[in-house]
């Protein structure tokens, strides 16, 4: 019978201007908070300004899928996915797979519209000089794709405009 996986580790850093880091665990902060750990269901970093905000998500028990997603929410409440990255998983075991989503939940698809899979491979990377491409799937049905323009000053703000 294969061993039951257990969830991933989580740990909150934050990093000063001298690039110090001073970390807490997951397990350390909810005992400070007096929060029974299987009572946690997710941890959220939010991030507001004019009334939208950004929020990052890690579901504290998940162990198949370990991973964290990034949501926006507009002045109006509304929920925009934007993306998503997971660890090695059964599905895809030596790879961290990142996928970009449509935008509004309500109004859009929540299929994603890109993913990039990256192995990780460890104590191997030094070998790859340079690394080796990466292979990016793009749902044309959903999105335009457009080669990236590294002259572009701001990052391709013209093609967005024509879009």
């Amino acid at each position: 019978m294969p061993e039951k996986k257990q969830p991933a580790a989580i740990t909150l850093t934050v990093r000063t201007h001298d690039h110090a880091e001073h970390s807490i665990s997951l397990e350390t902060l909810l005992n400070t908070l007096g929060i029974d750990k299987d009572s946690a269901d997710c941890v959220i970093l939010e991030i507001t300004q004019d009334g939208n905000d950004l929020t990052a998500s890690a579901p504290v028990h998940e162990a198949e899928y370990p991973g964290i997603a990034l949501d926006a929410h507009d002045n109006h409440n509304r929920v925009i996915y934007l993306a998503n990255a997971e660890l090695p998983n059964d599905d895809y075991p030596d790879t961290s797979v990142a996928r970009l989503y449509a935008g509004y939940a309500q109004f859009e698809t929540d299929a994603p519209i890109a993913a990039v899979f990256t192995p990780m491979r460890g104590s191997v990377l030094p070998e790859y000089k340079p690394a080796p491409t990466k292979l990016v799937y793009v749902d044309t049905e959903l999105a335009q794709y457009r080669p990236w323009d590294h002259d572009a000053h701001p990052e391709h703000l013209e093609e967005e405009k024509r879009a």
